[in-house]
């Protein structure tokens, strides 16, 4: 059992990471405070420049990076545009270590294949409904790298059905079958 807690845990650690970095990704919120456009389009340029002056963006990272992704990240930092500026700027290593934007299904044709991870469709407020089915052997033969891999990838699906006035999704971790816990 001893495998399964530091499996859990590794879980655990790459699922609050994502989530982290989701809840930046997907929350299409405006930004609501009392700024005019004009000063919120100065910070969101500061940012900008602060990337691109630390090292140039990449035409992927550009897209990913645009007006509403840095307005994301400038109001989950209170407007402060050097701490918006690195955490998005962490948020574009993870994505590059991780290889967010070479991911592609053919890598995950036997989780797919056997439902382990899909998008299930769109709930009564349209958001969209991501179903992962724990499995309790995963870990045994992929890493842990391939696993958040696959949760990623996933998620990324989801997100680009969301529409637009869409703000949230909503994700279901199934282990209802695969999963059997010892009490002591």
């Amino acid at each position: 059992m001893l495998l399964f807690e530091v499996t859990l845990h590794n879980l655990c650690s790459s699922l609050c990471f994502i989530f982290f970095h989701l809840k930046k990704m997907v929350n299409k919120d405006h930004n609501s405070s009392s700024d005019s456009p004009q000063i919120e389009k100065n910070r969101i340029q500061a940012v900008l420049h602060i990337l691109r002056k630390t090292s140039p963006l990449t035409l992927k990272q550009e897209k990913f990076c645009n007006e509403a992704c840095v307005r994301r990240f400038l109001k989950a930092k209170g407007e402060n545009v050097k701490k918006a500026a690195k955490q998005l700027r962490g948020c574009l290593s993870w994505r590059d270590n991780l290889g967010v934007d070479e991911l592609i299904a053919d890598e995950f044709s036997g989780e797919i294949a056997e439902g382990m991870a899909y998008v299930a469709g769109h709930d009564d407020q349209s958001r969209p409904v991501v179903i992962f089915r724990i499995k309790q052997d995963y870990l045994k033969f992929r890493s842990q790298k391939q696993f958040t891999r696959l949760l990623v990838f996933t998620l990324e699906v989801a997100i680009q059905t969301m529409a637009k006035s869409v703000e949230q999704l909503v994700v279901l971790f199934d282990a209802s079958k695969s999963l059997t816990l010892e009490y002591k």
